[in-house]
């Protein structure tokens, strides 16, 4: 337990906790959502499943595939999730920022200047 701003004792994990099963709980009564959990299994990290969860839902809402299909489309998901599809995705820190020049993030991270970026 921790304290609040006016000293009194929280139970903020425990509630988060209670909260996240109340609500896994009732989109389990949604066919989409019981689809993409028994299609995605339990052998990946949770944040991954629940992204994978979410682009299979995504992808039958958009009519990409019917809502059948989805367990034939979790391997296509993974890769693309593995390969760092997207803005967020996990990058090289080796890659080239952009495709004309050489900086790379590493680049983007280190330098010789004298001056911070923390000053």
């Amino acid at each position: 337990m921790r304290e609040n701003r006016q000293g009194q004792q929280s139970h903020h994990g425990r509630s988060r906790f209670i909260k996240t099963a109340v609500l896994r709980g009732q989109l389990l009564h949604d066919a989409l959502y019981t689809a993409a959990e028994k299609a995605v299994g339990k052998g990946l990290p949770e944040h991954i499943r629940d992204d994978l969860k979410s682009d299979l839902i995504e992808a039958v809402l958009l009519k990409e595939f019917p809502l059948q299909d989805m367990p034939l489309y979790v391997a296509e998901f993974m890769t693309a999730h593995n390969r760092g599809v997207g803005s967020c995705g996990a990058r090289s820190l080796d890659e080239k920022i952009f495709e004309d020049g050489d900086t790379t993030f590493v680049d983007r991270l280190t330098t010789d200047d004298a001056s911070s970026y923390a000053d």
